[in-house]
């Protein structure tokens, strides 16, 4: 009974706060909805197939963490939209592209072929295809190193090829393709689709794309192909297996873990009393480990190293959700404190943005709200990606733009170049 009232209360605040929101800020496609609307599907995926292949019942206390956590974060939604002028324009922006599209193309092409002949090179050394595809691999060419912060910028990259390709820039498609190749090549799921969800989110702020349920269809297909080609990288190319119903299945069971372990993870957690220690610096650990570096201390550690079974038989989940991380690490204080913050943050790019109609911020406003997007999975803001690829997406313009203006009227078919 108590269970069912959870649930209720739950879809309730998040239906009656999607439509606040879109009240509030003209659209859909808040900071707070997109963090919200996917978690509460994710969340109810999760509870039904959980119903038939968990071994563990689920524990409702952890969907009371996100509806504390997401009145919280609607507490800047409100004050920032309180402060703006009334003669604010909260109609989506329309991008004219005035892009020096030689400067950009002067850094894009440089970038993408010189890590791609890095990830060549560093195949030729692990023996060349048998090697591309495995954690080994990505380890090497993205996750440490100059290299990773290398892939970082091709992130970033990436993010301006969704912003500024058009009918007459046809060919970024190719630069997107490879950015997400080399995604898929780091074996890591979330940044081969938070760089897409970025585009697709830039595009819809720029008012160049409008969503329905067709093409939340192809996104949502294309999003799970990737995960598919990612494990066929790693499974048939790099260890030589046969394809077969056995792979087949395998990866079907490493989907739904993937897509319920952020929420079933949480669950569990919180019904074994919750297992990791309480510290407030995890959740802040790209900027702990800078103070440390100086002070020649020991490095905090970005990973979770309590690994839950939460819906197949041996497959492990360390994470646990947005809210359930920052919940289970900050604690009812500093994890209050954290999602002010956060939350501050994005709605202060936002209201900077539709005041200054300036451009130059989309794709800053579009990445985070994909950060917030995954936050059914994880807290990603204990890595240090994010923070480089803001910083990237704010620095490459400089480089590369030319006059590139906004201006307010509504997008005609004709005038999408």
């Amino acid at each position: 009974m108590i269970s069912c009232i959870i649930l209720i209360s739950f879809i309730f605040e998040v239906v009656t706060l999607a439509l606040i929101e879109k009240k509030m800020w003209g659209t859909i496609y808040t900071p707070l909805n997109v963090l919200m609307i996917p978690f509460a599907a994710i969340a109810l995926f999760s509870i039904v197939f959980a119903g038939f292949c968990s071994l563990y019942p689920f524990c409702y206390d952890s969907i009371l963490v996100w509806e504390v956590g997401l009145l919280v974060f609607f507490i800047p939604s409100a004050l920032i939209r309180f402060l703006m002028p009334d003669n604010a324009d909260f109609s989506c922006l329309c991008i004219k592209n005035d892009l020096n599209i030689r400067n950009f193309t002067m850094i894009l092409l440089p970038i993408l072929i010189l890590y791609g002949l890095y990830i060549l090179k560093s195949a030729k050394e692990m023996q060349y295809a048998a090697s591309i595809g495995s954690d080994d691999f990505a380890d090497k060419t993205s996750s440490f190193g100059p290299w990773a912060h290398l892939f970082v910028i091709v992130i970033a990259l990436e993010i301006f090829c969704f912003q500024f390709i058009s009918r007459k820039r046809w060919w970024l498609i190719f630069g997107i393709l490879l950015c997400v190749l080399y995604g898929v090549i780091a074996q890591i799921k979330g940044w081969v689709l938070i760089p897409i969800f970025a585009g697709v989110f830039v595009n819809i702020f720029s008012n160049r794309l409008r969503l329905n349920i067709k093409k939340i269809s192809y996104v949502c297909l294309i999003g799970t192909g990737f995960f598919f080609l990612s494990y066929y990288l790693n499974l048939v190319v790099s260890k030589n297996e046969q394809m077969s119903n056995d792979i087949l299945f395998f990866i079907f069971k490493n989907f739904t873990h993937y897509l319920t372990s952020g929420v079933l993870g949480l669950s569990m957690d919180m019904e074994r009393g919750i297992l990791e220690p309480y510290n407030p610096g995890y959740l802040y650990t790209p900027f702990v480990n800078i103070y440390n570096l100086i002070a020649n201390e020991p490095m905090l550690g970005s990973l979770n190293l309590y690994y839950l079974e939460t819906l197949w038989p041996g497959l492990h989940s360390n994470i646990r959700s947005f809210m359930g991380t920052i919940y289970i690490y900050g604690g009812p204080f500093w994890g209050s404190l954290t999602v002010l913050l956060f939350s501050s943050i994005a709605y202060s790019i936002r209201a900077f943005r539709i005041i200054r109609q300036n451009c130059l911020l989309l794709p800053l406003d579009a990445w985070f709200c994909a950060i917030l997007f995954m936050g059914w999975f994880d807290y990603y803001f204990a890595l240090l990606n994010p923070y480089e690829v803001l910083f990237f997406l704010w620095l490459l313009p400089y480089f590369f733009s030319k006059n590139v203006s906004i201006f307010n009227k509504k997008v005609n078919k004709n005038d999408i170049q």
